[in-house]
């Protein structure tokens, strides 16, 4: 894992090839007692150099501001490929000389990684994840099988959601696979602007309440069409649709000022609100986006 950084080149939008088949890693962070936020954005500017040179690299951004990591409530989301990729970044952070760096930058809250099985059992990789178990107070490994969407942003910020959910009283893993199957066709095929949209969930974080469903969009309209979109597909408020099968336990949304200023978005979010606690981020960070 590690940061993020910017990149000036504007490319087309990407489909990952493997897209129901990656890992996704979302941190909950701030920096270290002493730290400045212009020393984080110079220590980003390196990371992200090294960041380019992996091609598994998807997507690797810190999505906050000079108060969110004081506050130690700043985002790092991570999408690699493979975990093989995810292991290479490590390596190439540690061939830079970078790794003292990040654990002395960087206070860790929580670490979550999601995989499939397949991902999780690639030879070191098991080791590795261990490891960071040494660096933060919360780890959490996510192996699961569900569908997911990925069409990461070509350049800039993005609207990015996290939100950490269990299921409600009387609902099984089938009933949110139902849901989730649903879900990532109407992602996929009624909003052009989701550009990532998938669920992170297996038996033991529906136990304990604590799986995450992380979205993106290239704008808040785009999350607005998609609300409306499931809504058309009687996905939202009816007995199988998502209000009556996820347990919402907190909303994380990312943005820079202009998209929260969006006409009509401030009342989506007072809505979430109305579900469970809501973090706003403000974001005002660059960062690496889809090759």
């Amino acid at each position: 894992m590690g940061c993020a950084g910017s990149e000036e080149k504007k490319k087309e939008n990407v489909v990952v090839d493997n897209e129901d088949d990656h890992v996704y890693i979302s941190v909950t962070c701030g920096t270290k007692e002493g730290v400045t936020f212009d020393q984080i954005k110079e220590f980003v500017a390196k990371e992200v150099e090294v960041a380019n040179t992996i091609p598994g690299c998807v997507h690797f951004v810190l999505e906050g501001n000079e108060e969110t990591m004081t506050n130690k409530t700043s985002i790092l989301n991570e999408v690699y490929k493979t975990a093989g990729d995810h292991m290479a970044i490590n390596k190439a952070l540690a061939d830079a000389g970078l790794i003292e760096g990040i654990f002395s930058n960087y206070d860790f809250v929580e670490m979550v990684f999601c995989m499939s099985q397949k991902n999780y059992d690639t030879p070191g990789y098991a080791d590795l994840l261990e490891g960071f178990k040494g660096a933060c107070p919360n780890v959490r490994i996510i192996i699961h099988d569900l569908p997911s969407k990925i069409m990461l942003p070509p350049s800039g910020p993005h609207v990015s959601i996290t939100i950490t959910v269990g299921l409600q009283e009387g609902k099984t893993k089938a009933d949110v696979t139902a849901l989730c199957e649903k879900e990532v066709v109407i992602a996929k095929e009624k909003v052009p602007g989701c550009l990532y949209f998938a669920l992170h969930m297996n038996d033991e974080t529906i136990t304990n309440k604590n799986a995450i469903l992380c979205e993106k969009y290239a704008t808040a309209a785009d999350h607005m069409a998609i609300n409306g979109a499931l809504d058309a597909a009687g996905l939202v408020s009816t007995p199988d649709g998502v209000f009556a099968t996820y347990e919402f336990k907190e909303f994380k949304f990312c943005a820079t000022q202009e998209q929260f200023d969006t006409e009509g978005y401030a009342g989506l979010l007072e809505q979430f609100g109305g579900v469970a606690p809501v973090v706003k981020i403000v974001n005002d960070l660059p960062g690496k986006y889809a090759k």
